[in-house]
């Protein structure tokens, strides 16, 4: 595949991932955080796995992860599709889409100050000046630009909730490079959406929060958006790029996901979109890009 074309669908996932949230506001009138998780996984696990099926021309047992793989993959399935969605999915009804893909722009540099705490990476001063950018950034957005919430402990609980999902990413990512390496990307995702889905059912069926009821049509289109296009599509789009131009490149589309859901915040929600937030959104974009290219200097 050709660079541009390859370009294009990169676009095109900072596209749909900036409109995600948007589209996940009006499911979420309909279905509980738990509920969309649950079934949005089980289609990508089950699409995904019998795509592999295809290619694999029907040896399954080529698709069954080696044993020491299981644990990771569990741990990843809990964390990157289940914490990750249900937090993220429970803030969104409490704060804005503005805020919602802000916070998720800092996933870089979440990722790697959990890197330093646990795997004791080492970072450059420039990618420490852009970890700690990118959180002066979110701290400016879950305060309104009063430091003395800090104080009082008076926070958006729904920023609070889109930051938890943040960390429940970091490691997911970080649990990744414990695998031994007989499992492909695809497959892999297929499985880690099976088990988030898992957990989520049973986590639901516990606390009586999976709740699964007829959805109208908006809600229902809501639905088929956020699993087949964010959930399969971007994420197939993701690999192609990977694999084409690299991480570094492909990580750069990113920055439009915050542009794009700022847009909608404000063209469908008529969110406000002020000093306030364009100042920390350019606080995290400076502080991202310190954070994945301050290491090349």
């Amino acid at each position: 595949m050709s660079h541009s074309s390859t370009y294009v669908l990169l676009s095109l996932i900072g596209i749909l991932w900036g409109f995600q949230p948007t589209a996940l506001k009006f499911l979420l009138d309909c279905w509980t955080p738990v509920t969309i998780t649950a079934f949005r996984f089980l289609v990508v696990g089950l699409v995904l796995l019998a795509y592999q099926c295809c290619i694999l021309r029907g040896q399954i047992r080529a698709l069954l992860p080696v044993k020491k793989d299981w644990p990771w993959i569990i741990f990843m399935g809990i964390n990157g599709q289940m914490l990750n969605s249900v937090l993220q999915f429970h803030g969104l009804q409490f704060t804005t889409v503005t805020n919602c893909t802000l916070i998720t722009a800092t996933t870089p540099a979440i990722t790697s100050i959990c890197a330093f705490l646990i795997l004791r990476e080492k970072f450059a001063p420039k990618q420490w000046l852009g970890i700690f950018l990118s959180f002066g950034g979110v701290l400016t957005l879950i305060t309104n630009g009063n430091p003395g919430m800090l104080l009082s402990l008076h926070f958006n609980v729904g920023d609070l909730f889109c930051i938890a999902s943040q960390f429940a990413w970091a490691f997911y990512g970080l649990a990744g490079r414990r695998l031994s390496g007989h499992i492909d990307l695809v497959t892999l995702l297929g499985w880690c959406s099976l088990v988030g889905s898992a957990g989520t059912i049973l986590f639901g069926l516990f606390t009586g929060t999976f709740q699964p009821t007829e959805l109208p049509t908006v809600p229902f289109l809501s639905y088929l958006y956020v699993t087949l296009l964010g959930g399969i599509a971007c994420n197939v789009f993701w690999n192609i790029g990977v694999k084409y131009v690299g991480p570094s490149v492909s990580s750069v589309f990113l920055n439009l996901t915050p542009v794009v859901g700022i847009f909608c915040g404000w063209l469908i929600f008529g969110e406000t979109v002020g000093i306030l937030q364009l100042l920390g959104a350019a606080v995290i974009f400076l502080g991202v890009y310190l954070t994945t290219h301050g290491g090349d200097v």
